[in-house]
């Protein structure tokens, strides 16, 4: 699957066909910042965008199969300060 996706990520223009220092061809998956694309961080993306749907922590933490919704939060659900305005800025006034 690894490298049907790696393919996938060079056709779209998001990773690049590199020789190394011996002449072996590989898959550069890094942008100009220094980040990576892989597998795994489409699980980031999805357990965050479900953790971000207003969805239960419970509900998410079985959607990523996880038997501890504490592991969820913690490692897979990235949520930034304009997401917590957002919440924040929902609460009702007294």
């Amino acid at each position: 699957m690894g490298k049907v996706f790696d393919r996938d990520l060079v056709h779209a223009g998001i990773a690049a066909k590199v020789k190394d220092v011996d002449g072996n061809e590989r898959i550069n998956k890094r942008n100009e910042r220094g980040e990576s694309v892989d597998i795994h961080c489409l699980r980031h993306t999805y357990i965050t965008n479900l953790a971000l749907s207003g969805a239960s922590m419970v509900t998410v933490a079985k959607a990523a199969r996880h038997s501890d919704p504490k592991l969820t939060l913690k490692v897979y659900a990235h949520v930034g300060l304009a997401e917590l305005s957002d919440v924040v800025s929902m609460l009702r006034n007294p």
